[in-house]
């Protein structure tokens, strides 16, 4: 069975539980329904474009004016999920998958701000003013951090740098295929990338991870004499 295929059968299927259950949806046994379509469709080889392509076109037909719905939420956590396992960040022998994630259809060539799928700006740069949600990772600058990319997948914006809350960029140090370093004493700041599937370029990808110096760490043996008595 074609890709396009899959993805028409799995429209129709989404489309038919919301016209057979209009009202349904907000009951806990088609809130179990729902889910259990949703996993099947994460557990299938749908691509992420194709799974997006179902969000939109159910959402352009049955979900606008309204802001939020069960479905698109719910195709949204696979998407990321997915995400997840295509792009990773490592540093210091741990592994990260981005904390977060825009599908996005235009960038800003100099700030690199993008317009997520449905006319929105993202907000990439203010994701530091949300401590309770995106725990820092902590670096040094002697770090090496690498980008792990799964192969299906291709840069459009290698790792940068929002700097100080703002669209001012910085670029990773030292890039290389997939390695580089960051400057120090960057404090909260966002490391992002965009990313695009290579035989579905409508969409892109931003993902987006939050750094913080790490001090303690690069002051560890601010002494020769310091290190020895480690040793």
């Amino acid at each position: 069975m074609g890709r396009k295929i899959i993805t028409v059968f799995l429209t129709i299927a989404v489309l038919f539980i919301v016209l057979m259950f209009p009202k349904g949806l907000r009951q806990a046994e088609e809130f179990k329904k729902l889910n259990n379509l949703l996993t099947a469709l994460n557990a299938s080889s749908v691509s992420v474009n194709d799974l997006s392509e179902i969000k939109w076109r159910y959402w352009e037909l049955y979900v606008e004016p309204r802001l939020e719905d069960d479905i698109t939420e719910g195709i949204d956590r696979i998407i990321k999920n997915r995400i997840d396992k295509i792009i990773e960040l490592s540093v210091r022998g741990k592994k990260y998958p981005p904390m977060d994630m825009y599908i996005v259809t235009h960038i800003d060539p100099e700030s690199y701000q993008c317009k997520v799928e449905g006319g929105y700006a993202d907000d990439s740069m203010h994701l530091p003013e949300f401590p309770e949600t995106y725990d820092p990772i902590s670096y040094n600058e002697s770090d090496l951090f690498l980008v792990n990319l799964d192969n299906n997948f291709r840069f459009v914006v290698e790792p940068h740098i929002y700097s100080g809350h703002s669209l001012e960029i910085l670029r990773a140090k030292n890039w290389n295929n997939d390695r580089f370093n960051l400057p120090s004493k960057l404090s909260h700041t966002v490391l992002f990338s965009i990313i695009e599937e290579k035989n579905a370029t409508r969409r892109k990808y931003k993902v987006c991870w939050v750094l913080n110096y790490d001090k303690q760490a690069s002051n560890f043996f601010s002494s020769p004499i310091e290190a020895m008595l480690l040793i």
